[in-house]
């Protein structure tokens, strides 16, 4: 009986897990664009108004921006301090990649940030500005959307993962 009762609590708990896994991308993914365009906008204004060097921009981004998306402005500024022949857009477009394999951001929002590699550190400032306000506005409306995803996904998952699990049991005793 008792083996039962572990069994029980194995399977619901596990479906249970999962569908919390599932359900945390939902949750995750605009706070994720949210810390990435603050952090943006950090480099708007290193780049902008201080006139900072893109390495030491980055470098400071990193040290003040949200640890999740922190990596993305380390990374490109230990590139571009090791002076590898990488283009400035070239260490954003790996950093990104890098970035997405753990992240909760899906295929269009890494096209945006992508897409903002093109002129990183190769426009005047004016392009740069212009650059960076555009692809905040994208990340903005991305925000945007991933947060009703969430409101409509977020709890569906939660209870398909404890139903699945209590639905399991059943079918087995």
């Amino acid at each position: 009986m008792l083996i039962k009762i572990a069994g029980v609590l194995i399977i619901i708990i596990s479906s249970s897990y999962i569908g919390f896994l599932i359900a945390g991308f939902y949750r995750d993914r605009p706070k994720q664009l949210r810390n990435l365009q603050a952090a943006l906008h950090m480099l708007e204004t290193e780049i902008i108004y201080f006139s900072t060097p893109l390495p030491d921009a980055m470098r400071k981004i990193s040290c003040k921006c949200d640890p999740r998306v922190s990596d993305v402005f380390k990374t490109v500024a230990e590139m571009l301090d090791k002076r590898q022949g990488y283009t400035a857009g070239e260490c954003w477009e790996m950093a990104i990649n890098s970035f997405y394999q753990n992240s909760s951001i899906n295929i269009n929002d890494k096209e945006i940030l992508i897409s903002f590699a093109k002129y990183l550190g190769s426009t005047d400032k004016d392009n740069q500005l212009k650059n960076l306000k555009l692809t905040r506005e994208l990340l903005h409306k991305q925000e945007e959307e991933a947060e009703e995803v969430r409101n409509r996904n977020e709890k569906i998952w939660r209870y398909i993962g404890v139903l699945t699990g209590v639905m399991i049991v059943l079918l087995i005793f």
